[in-house]
């Protein structure tokens, strides 16, 4: 589709990356060099606000007579891009290919084509940590995400055993933090699998996505295992990254290891030259990691900051060849358990991030392209506020649900092993019948009634019923439509 809009200026108002070609094209793929243009990166004072926030804008002069119209390329991903000509705005789709974003415009002369192929943005050398942090930009911030998450942890403190109770919104947490990533699962699928393994009947590619879900929530709990011993430190995070990559896409990567050879960021299949971002050199990686590994433990003016300065800095380094974005996000939890913030490591950061996934990649380019920490610190305080509000409104349905079913199974079962039952059914949310039967806490005739009537009273939902020596398998939904946040079972 092509935008009609006639032009009458060469001065167009871009949101892209910096350009540096431009080309003459009939449209059948051949090119000859363009014409003498420049392009400044510039505030438009018009900008328009796209999702909530102000735009940078980029000013392309291009010395090539008059501008009729801009049309699309047939290309792949599609981008949102804003444009201002004298005074009035209009809206086009520009298109991200292989080798950056591509406009074609058609002038008196023929068709200009115009390539955003930006060189990358580099680690930032000799900027870590930052030593230009604009407090008065962040103090409106800190005190909200500090006074959230002391709410929340308040509430943690109250419930009996958050490691059980919680379960399955750690297993939310690995779900989302993975997808982030491109992992496709749902909790459902996960916690599915686990209670049916591999008769679960799943593709190959759905049953390494699951998997590459359970290394990230086994990485997890090996790691606050490992924090009862040891400080957060480099060992903490090779170990966690280990696990993450075992018997998964990525396992040939030097689990457990820094990266000795360059790495990049980009799309799909880009070289060093087009890519969006490159990382700190491998040479200088051990340095970087040290840096980084002495500011965790170092003196801060506030610990918020300090983690907002730490995930981003973890990210620019980028230490290994897979899993960097993964083990960031789980970094999160384990410096507030360490820090004092929370009680417990129980902490899910990656639902905002994700549903901001562009904000975030951008702001974390930013402190390395623009030196804009604050920006980005902005961002992730406003991400631990609203995560700490979510968390705690879930963690708060979790314990009351509890509770309604502790009274309500008591009743019904008149067992010494209802509470063992129950707490069964948090830990595991979807489960096999021979499972619980075998549960060692609860005899097993016991069980077998205890089961009986949580089926009957509909408090478990059946997602297979049992055929001779095939076991049923059941759900609780009610707890996984607080961990989905909608109703999914």
């Amino acid at each position: 589709s092509s935008c009609r809009q006639p032009l009458t200026t060469g001065l167009l108002h871009v949101c892209t990356n910096t350009a540096k070609s431009s080309f003459w094209t009939d449209g059948t793929g051949e090119s000859r060099p363009g014409p003498a243009w420049r392009f400044d990166r510039t505030e438009c004072p018009n900008a328009a606000i796209e999702n909530g926030r102000n735009q940078l804008f980029y000013k392309l002069i291009a010395v090539c007579g008059k501008h009729r119209r801009i049309f699309l390329p047939i290309d792949s991903r599609r981008v949102f891009v804003v444009v201002y000509l004298e005074g009035f705005t209009f809206c086009f789709d520009a298109h991200k290919t292989p080798r950056g974003y591509v406009w074609v415009i058609e002038t008196e002369k023929g068709f200009l084509g115009i390539s955003s192929m930006a060189n990358p943005v580099e680690y930032h050398y000799g900027q870590f940590p930052p030593q230009d942090i604009d407090w008065a930009k962040l103090i409106p911030y800190i005190g909200p995400a500090s006074a959230a998450l002391a709410r929340y942890d308040g509430l943690l403190s109250s419930i009996p055993n958050p490691a059980v109770l919680l379960s399955p919104l750690t297993t939310q947490e690995a779900v989302i933090s993975s997808k982030i990533e491109g992992t496709q699962s749902t909790m459902g699928e996960i916690l599915e699998y686990e209670a049916e393994g591999a008769s679960a009947g799943l593709t190959p590619e759905k049953e390494a996505d699951i998997n590459e879900v359970l290394n990230y929530r086994e990485a997890v709990w090996q790691a606050i295992e490992a924090l009862r011993e040891l400080p957060l430190c480099q060992r903490v995070i090779k170990k966690a990254q280990w696990t993450l990559l075992q018997g998964v896409r990525g396992q040939d990567k030097s689990p457990g290891e820094y990266r000795k050879v360059p790495n990049w960021i980009g799309p799909s299949g880009c070289t060093i030259d087009n890519a969006r971002y490159v990382p700190i050199s491998a040479d200088k990686l051990g340095e970087g990691m040290s840096n980084w590994e002495k500011y965790i433990h170092g003196q801060a003016p506030d610990k918020l900051i300090q983690l907002a300065i730490l995930h981003a800095e973890f990210e620019a380094l980028h230490p290994f060849l897979d899993g960097n974005g993964r083990i960031g996000r789980m970094f999160v939890p384990l410096f507030l358990y360490k820090a004092g913030l929370i009680q417990g490591p129980i902490f899910y950061v990656s639902a905002y991030l994700e549903a901001n996934r562009d904000e975030y990649y951008d702001r974390l380019l930013a402190v390395s392209r623009d030196g804009n920490w604050s920006d980005w610190c902005a961002f992730f305080l406003k991400t631990l506020k609203i995560q700490a509000e979510d968390n705690h409104d879930k963690a708060k349905s979790v314990l009351d649900l509890y509770e309604a079913k502790k009274n309500q199974i008591i009743k019904l079962t008149r067992s010494q092993y209802a509470i063992h039952s129950l707490d069964f059914i948090f830990e595991r949310p979807i489960f096999r019948s021979s499972a619980f039967l075998n549960c060692r806490k609860i005899p097993k005739p016991t069980a077998t009634r205890i089961l009986s009537v949580l089926r009957s009273e509909k408090i478990l939902k059946p997602l297979r019923e049992a055929r001779g020596r095939r076991s049923g398998v059941y759900a609780f939904s009610e707890l996984l439509n607080i961990a989905e946040g909608k109703k999914v079972f």
